[in-house]
């Protein structure tokens, strides 16, 4: 299997990881020196525990979410990966300073990509771009436009 094939093997298995809401699982996909950075306000850069732990709240504010991939690109040691998630808002969000969304029931849907730096088969920098305004308006907590 080429780099190519193991890097996207690697993505894929993480994303399916993030779907099956396995955060143990999720784990193994990230190296310990882990960087991400997300474009919406989080504290960037986030630590692999800190990236858990955000990864973990969404997942228990939405327990039915789901991201579908809908297209990939490969180059060297990165990975693009464009989604479509979709969940229903049924238990408490805490974001990463501390705020608190409480559940408001409905189903939201979000688009976002993710580019991966993969070396030695680890996830070792994330780069996560989402259209979080788009959800927080289906929560009906921004007015739509």
């Amino acid at each position: 299997m080429t780099t190519k094939q193991e890097n996207l093997r690697i993505a894929q298995a993480y994303v399916d990881s993030v779907n099956a809401h396995d955060l143990t699982a999720m784990g193994q996909y990230l190296a310990d020196d882990l960087e991400v950075e997300v474009a919406t306000g989080a504290h960037c850069p986030m630590t692999k525990p800190q990236f858990l732990t955000y990864n973990g709240n969404y997942i228990n504010a939405f327990p039915d979410m789901r991201f579908d991939i809908t297209f990939t690109v490969s180059e060297g040691a990165l990975i693009v990966l464009h989604w479509h998630a979709s969940g229903t808002h049924t238990e408490t969000l805490t974001s990463p300073k501390g705020g608190i969304i409480v559940p408001t029931g409905r189903k939201a849907t979000a688009r976002g990509c993710s580019t991966f730096e993969i070396q030695d088969d680890k996830i070792t920098r994330a780069w996560i771009i989402w259209d979080m305004a788009t959800l927080l308006a289906q929560l009906g907590l921004l007015p739509t436009i």
